[in-house]
């Protein structure tokens, strides 16, 4: 699918990473990963900050996801950013909002079932509202 909008996912946690790399794949969109705030900033100054949405997570080793929100909103406003925390509370993971994230999602506690549905909705929201507002580039 060469109109494949790019979506870099910045997480820890293997299984989580997992799990959002394989729903997004499956709804069509080229997924990057990174498993660290370090790696991720590294990946996007190599692709030029070239993707279309950001999924990070706020607690990460190396560089946080509060700095890659902060980072990537400095640079490029365009980039449609959504933050996910399994640690901080529901009002920490708001302000985040307001330091450049579109979007805020729960990660599931131990054993709750992955919000598959949800994601892919605010994906595509935030991904539909990018492009009828003409923020895509094309590429």
């Amino acid at each position: 699918m060469p109109d494949a909008k790019r979506i870099l996912v910045i997480d820890d946690d293997r299984v989580f990473l997992r799990q959002v790399n394989e729903t997004l794949a499956q709804a069509g969109y080229y997924v990057l990963e990174a498993a660290d705030g370090t790696a991720a900033l590294a990946l996007l100054k190599k692709l030029h900050y070239h993707v279309d949405l950001i999924i990070t997570d706020l607690v990460l080793p190396g560089s946080s996801g509060h700095n890659i929100i902060a980072e990537v909103s400095g640079r490029d406003a365009t980039i449609k950013i959504i933050a996910t925390t399994g640690v901080l509370n529901q009002t920490q993971l708001e302000i985040t909002k307001y330091l450049g994230a579109d979007a805020v999602l729960r990660k599931p506690g131990a054993g709750a079932p992955f919000p598959g549905d949800d994601l892919l909705q605010t994906v595509r929201t935030l991904l539909t509202s990018e492009t009828a507002m003409g923020g895509s580039a094309p590429g």
